[in-house]
Formats: C-alpha cells, sequence, structure tokens
C-alpha cells in the first residue's frame, strides 16, 4: 500500500512538475540541441515511470519553441542559433587533447565563428559590446585555449542563449565569466594591492586621475596606479571626484560613443577626433580611448571601416557602463566633506540609443544645493594662504584660480559661478584629503605644491 501511494506522488509531481523542474528541463533539453527548432515545433516530454511488474507513460510537460526561447525577431534567433552551434563546438574541442593537431585546427574553426557573430552587432546596443568582446578573445594571447578558458565559454554560450534580450546584468556575468576564465578583455577591475614592505597606511586618498586609470581603459594602464597604493591601505575618494570624472573625462568618452553612432566609419570617427577645436583635456580623453582600443592589436582583424567602427562602439559601451561601476566600488570609502552632489544616476540609453546621464550642472554653483562656498568659509584662512603663495603675475591660469579662491570664501552665502569650483578642483581635492593618508595623483605637478602648503603628502607617479 506503501508503495502505490509513492508511485502516486511521483506521477502527481512529473504531471505538475515544480516551476524548478520544469526550468532545468528547458535548460537540459536547449543544451543537448545543436540548433534551434523551427517556431512551429512542438516538443512533449513523456517519462517512464515503472514499479514491479506496472508501468505508466506520463506527460510531464509539452513546450513549442516559443516556449524554451520566448518572443525573439528572425535576427536574434539567427544570433542565438550561431551562439547554440559556437556552444556545441566548444563542447566537441573539449573532448580533444590539447597536444593533438586537431585541437588547433578545431579551435581556428572556433575563432572563425565566433568572429562571423560579428554581423549581428547592429541587432542593438548590447549586441554590440557582446560582439566586440567576444571579438577580442579571438586576438594575440587570448587565442590560446586552456581548460579554464574552454569552460568559461561553455558557461558564456549557455548564459547568452538564456537571456535573449541581453540585459546588462546578464552581460556584466558574461564579461566576468571571461575575465575569471583568463580573458583580457582591456577592463581594469579589482586588482589585488600591490605587495611592499613599507609600513602599511591606513588611507590613501583617489584624487580623479588615479581613480580614473584604476577603473577606466586597461589593465596595464591599471596597474602603475596599483603599484603605487601602500600595502593594506583603505582606499578613499570623495563625491567631489566622482562628480569630476562624472563632468569631465566620463562626459568626453560619452560624447566619443554618440558620435560612432553617427559616422559611418572608423576613419569619419579619427577624423572627428582631429577636431582643432577640442579642448586638450578632451583629446586627450579621446586619443587615449583609441591607443586602448588599439593596443596589442597591431593589426586589427576587422575586414572594413564599417565592421571596425562596430566594434570601437561596443567597446566605448563596455568602457562606460562597467568603468561607472568601479568607479562607486573599488574606492573602499567615499566621504563628502565638501558636500558635493552624491545622487548622480548611472549613464542610460535614450531614445535614440544615445548614451546620457544626468548631472544637473544647472544645479552647481547654488548656494542651497552645494556645500562648497560654506567649506572654503570654514577653511579660510587655509585657502587665503594658498591664494597668496600662488604669483599674482602668473599666467591666465593662475590669474583665473587667484580670483576663483577669492570669491569662493569671500561670499559663503551667495550663489557663485560654476567654473569657480572647476579652477578651484585641485585645491578643494587636496585639502579635502584625509590627515590619514596621502594623495595618489599622476598629476603631481599641480598636486605637490598644493600638498606643501595644506600640509598633504602627495603620491605621484
Amino acid at each position: 500500500m506503501a508503495s502505490t501511494a509513492i508511485e502516486t506522488e511521483i506521477i502527481r509531481t512529473l504531471q505538475e512538475p515544480t516551476r524548478f523542474l520544469d526550468e532545468q528541463l528547458r535548460r537540459d533539453f536547449k543544451q543537448r540541441i545543436r540548433a534551434r527548432p523551427s517556431s512551429e515545433t512542438e516538443i512533449t516530454i513523456y517519462a517512464d515511470v515503472r514499479a514491479g511488474g506496472a508501468r505508466d507513460i506520463v506527460q510531464v510537460t509539452k513546450w513549442r519553441t516559443a516556449d524554451l526561447y520566448g518572443y525573439a525577431d528572425t535576427p536574434v534567433i539567427d544570433f542565438l542559433n550561431a551562439v547554440g552551434e559556437i556552444g556545441f563546438q566548444i563542447r566537441e574541442l573539449g573532448k580533444i587533447e590539447q597536444q593533438d593537431i586537431e585541437f588547433e585546427v578545431a579551435t581556428v574553426k572556433l575563432w572563425q565563428c565566433i568572429r562571423s557573430l560579428s554581423k549581428f552587432a547592429t541587432i542593438s546596443p548590447r549586441h554590440t559590446e557582446i560582439m566586440s568582446a567576444l571579438y577580442t578573445l579571438t586576438i594575440g594571447d587570448n587565442s590560446l585555449l586552456n581548460n579554464a578558458k574552454l569552460k568559461g565559454l561553455d558557461a558564456v554560450s549557455e548564459l547568452i542563449q538564456d537571456n535573449i534580450g541581453l540585459p546588462d546584468y546578464a552581460i556584466d556575468k558574461i564579461e566576468d565569466l571571461l575575465e575569471e576564465a583568463g580573458f583580457e578583455l582591456n577592463i581594469a577591475m579589482g586588482f589585488a594591492p600591490a605587495e611592499s614592505e613599507s609600513k602599511p597606511l591606513a588611507n590613501v586618498f583617489l584624487e580623479t586621475s588615479a581613480l580614473i586609470e584604476l577603473v577606466f581603459w586597461d589593465k596595464q594602464s591599471a596597474a602603475k596606479a596599483q603599484a603605487a597604493i601602500p600595502a593594506k591601505a583603505t582606499k578613499v575618494t570623495s563625491h567631489y571626484v566622482i562628480y569630476e570624472i562624472a563632468r569631465g573625462f566620463l562626459r568626453n568618452l560619452i560624447l566619443l560613443h554618440n558620435k560612432s553612432c553617427q559616422v559611418k566609419g572608423f576613419s569619419e570617427l579619427q577624423q572627428y577626433a582631429g577636431n582643432n577645436r577640442f579642448a586638450q583635456h578632451r583629446l586627450g580623453t579621446i586619443i587615449g580611448a583609441f591607443a586602448v582600443f588599439f593596443a596589442d592589436k597591431a593589426s586589427f582583424p576587422a575586414n572594413s571601416d564599417e565592421e571596425l567602427l562596430l566594434h570601437f562602439r561596443g567597446f566605448m559601451r563596455r568602457q562606460i557602463r562597467r568603468g561607472w561601476k568601479a568607479v562607486l566600488t573599488v574606492p573602499d570609502q567615499v566621504i563628502n566633506s565638501v558636500q558635493c552632489r552624491d545622487d548622480l544616476a548611472a549613464p542610460f540609453f535614450d531614445k535614440d540609443e544615445l548614451y546620457e546621464q544626468t548631472l544637473k550642472k544647472n544645479l552647481c554653483g547654488l548656494n542651497s544645493n552645494c556645500g562648497l562656498e560654506a567649506y572654503y568659509d570654514r577653511y579660510r584662512e587655509d585657502f587665503e594662504q594658498l591664494r597668496n603663495e600662488l604669483d599674482p603675475d602668473g599666467d591666465a591660469e593662475t590669474t583665473k584660480r587667484r580670483r576663483a579662491l577669492r570669491e569662493l570664501y569671500r561670499h559663503p552665502k551667495l550663489n557663485f559661478q560654476a567654473a569657480n569650483c572647476y579652477y578651484c578642483a585641485d585645491a578643494t581635492i587636496c585639502h579635502e584629503t584625509p590627515d590619514s593618508g596621502p594623495i595618489l595623483t599622476k598629476n603631481g605637478k599641480h598636486f605637490e605644491p598644493i600638498g606643501q602648503t595644506f600640509a598633504k603628502a602627495v603620491i605621484s607617479y
């Protein structure tokens, strides 16, 4: 009698599978087939339940293709089919001894199939980013496969097929899996602190240039900044630094990405970048983006000027999206002594698929919205001393700084010109740095003399 009850429970469970069981069956089914079924296909799963001489055939579930893969336009379906075929190749490749010549032959075919995915880059900006990331796998040392890389590729192929629309959280997971497997994606994230024999410091303050190098561009650039950080030091930055990155460096990246969506080829983008009306800092950011994109890619294997542009667009999307997240997570602590803006939202795509970030610059300079003047008034003696040490007969930039310093501490209850904040940025950052540790900066020329005035230690690299 007990046996009959157990069998009845088994049959009931199979006839009404839980969501977990149904999802597991779907995943297993998709992994076992090489190509996606046509839209008219119906798949029925049966279970053969036997107990002694008794036997029951139980219908477990029935699917249409849309139930397995969801609704998708034809290009998306073709893309997922191509990824499914690549997943099959990856698993077959794993069955070959890596010392066997056939392993190399099959690897070359695999990379060719991955390169051919470029034709799907125009589906959406998310597909463009994925295409750019996958394309870098086929270049240089990235293309030398081992067990870890094969395992990572297999997981990525499954993840892509399970996330039709490629939401950003899935793209993050895909790129994380590739990096964990040993692929280089030109994303500088999460470095371990450099070893040092010196006495550990409590804090190190990441000035704007240092934080940019730690979280944007490639790992080689980040390594220089990371090597200068004392062992076991707590990485500190401020909301003022983060806002300066948003309104300056990141704004330039957004401009470059958006322009790449409006030109027809990469050469046209280069021509735009050569425009001599650009300020030096903007041109430096643009040239830096080009340099990192082509790093270790002396002969980038794109078939056309248009294809090269698509890969660059995907590269820029990744730098902006993941770089901004890292700006907020790489520092261990974010201070706000100046009471600067702390409500910055992440960059987003507008209806035209152009990047935008809401900065609310119109609020800068309003005394009711910003604590900068109150901060300068509170430490007026320090800023007066700095102003007195600036050469009154110096160049035009020095003259602007002297005037801006005076305006900020002289009228603590009035609104001020936002430009005064920009002219005094180095002084503000240096002064708000906690006394418990040095400032880390690539801009030692400007910060070292200010640091001497404010008795702040400066690490320049």
